[in-house]
């Protein structure tokens, strides 16, 4: 009988603790739930007309000057990239604060390895906090202004919350190489330095553009036109040598207010990229597919008869 009698309490423990330890947990759960879930996010964006991203290989200043955003005052800005930005800002919300015990550690290794991110309204700031994670660029922390570290996500996606904050000067400009709007353009110039034959120059002739002295198939040149329109650039280097190479292909286009937009293709190739000079002074990788639409001489756009 006492050995049924021990068997039952001994039962009845385990339930006790069993529960005791749900409870526990539940309450603990319940204690750390994020209130604060939209505590770093941005949602009027559209006052918003300054952001400065600094850390510690230098600083970024995106700008609005009424027209677009700038780069640093002196290029354009990625218009995609800007719409990642914002929303970003306005979809990031704080996952869980992180435990007492590690946020020392992560806002130290955040705020030396980070990016502090700074968003103006004109004059006032409108958000403060540093961007960054760890070292696989799987989990993303914000570093409050008070010090608090927080897990951020975004919820329904998989995505390193505090990338594009890390994005570096080159990679915020504009990748158009000429982004200019085709009512403005006065002509068109492709130039061969080692082949002039194959040059010809496209102007607007009685309301459609044509080749100059070259009875035009309009279908080739609108082709042609649109590829140059749409060609972008894939990545921006420093590779200072190559800034004097003579190129094998120029195509300079100038609008009626005497803006010239250039595009000088470098005979250097590497892994199915082209190096160009693009903006009169930028080097940048050129996907081999997308110039092969541009290379054409002029003998391409005859009409056959």
């Amino acid at each position: 009988m006492q050995e049924k009698r021990n068997k039952l309490l001994f039962a009845v423990l385990l339930v006790s603790v069993a529960i005791t330890t749900v409870i526990y947990f539940l309450g603990n759960e319940t204690s750390s739930e994020v209130k604060n879930k939209d505590l770093f996010q941005v949602t009027e964006s559209k006052v918003i007309n300054r952001v400065e991203l600094a850390s510690a290989s230098g600083k970024v200043t995106l700008s609005f000057n009424g027209t677009r955003w700038m780069v640093n005052e002196t290029e354009a800005a990625d218009r995609d990239m800007i719409d990642v930005l914002f929303a970003t800002a306005l979809q990031a919300e704080v996952k869980r604060p992180v435990a007492e015990n590690r946020n020392d550690s992560v806002a130290v290794e955040v705020k030396a390895t980070g990016v502090n991110v700074k968003f103006f309204e004109g004059d006032v700031l409108r958000k403060n906090f540093t961007a960054g994670g760890n070292n696989k660029k799987t989990e993303a922390y914000f570093i409050d202004e008070t010090g608090k570290a927080y897990l951020m996500n975004i919820p329904g996606y998989r995505v390193y919350v505090s990338g594009v904050f890390e994005l570096t000067e080159k990679q915020w400009w504009d990748k158009y190489v000429f982004p200019f709007n085709w009512s403005n353009v006065r002509d068109l110039a492709v130039m061969y330095p080692n082949k002039v034959d194959n040059n010809f120059t496209i102007s607007l002739q009685e309301e459609n553009f044509a080749i100059d002295n070259l009875p035009t198939d309009t279908t080739k040149l609108n082709d042609f036109l649109f590829a140059v329109s749409l060609l972008t650039v894939d990545e921006f280097i420093e590779i200072d040598s190559l800034k004097d190479v003579e190129p094998v292909l120029t195509v300079q286009v100038s609008d009626i207010a005497n803006r010239i937009y250039t595009l000088s293709i470098l005979p250097y190739v590497q892994a199915g990229k082209t190096a160009c000079l693009v903006k009169q002074n930028h080097l940048a990788w050129i996907d081999n597919r997308k110039l092969a639409r541009l290379v054409k001489n002029r003998e391409f756009f005859r009409k056959k008869a």
